[in-house]
């Protein structure tokens, strides 16, 4: 187990052909964003100029799980906040990466995707 530095919860990771390791993640700690991150030397470094924002969530949450005294009924508030998430990725044919999510307002969720050339 490898600390990578990003900010972040729910990870998707895609190893590449010629070896970049991808990973799409869920990042709740501040502005609320899906990103796309790259290593490029196997995981030892995840450059922050090279990722990539695919989706940053309007609604911003009370950020109730970087406190020691959690209040539960604002935990579970929160979590209705947080309509974007569990992020899916894989590589296409043509050597794009399609991602995949969740994403809209409490009530009215939709699923979201991306192709991205990795190369572009």
């Amino acid at each position: 187990i490898i600390d990578t530095g990003i900010q972040g919860q729910i990870a998707a990771p895609l190893m590449l052909p010629d070896g970049r390791l991808l990973c799409f993640v869920v990042d709740r700690s501040g502005p609320m964003t899906m990103k796309l991150w790259v290593s490029n030397d196997g995981v030892r470094t995840w450059p922050a100029d090279e990722s990539m924002v695919v989706y940053e969530h309007q609604e911003q949450a009370t950020l109730t799980q970087s406190t020691s005294d959690v209040d539960f009924a604002q935990y579970w508030v929160d979590m209705q906040r947080w309509s974007f998430g569990h992020p899916a990725i894989r590589l296409l044919d043509d050597g794009r990466v399609f991602v995949a999510f969740y994403a809209g307002v409490p009530g009215c969720l939709s699923v979201r995707w991306a192709s991205i050339d990795p190369l572009g």
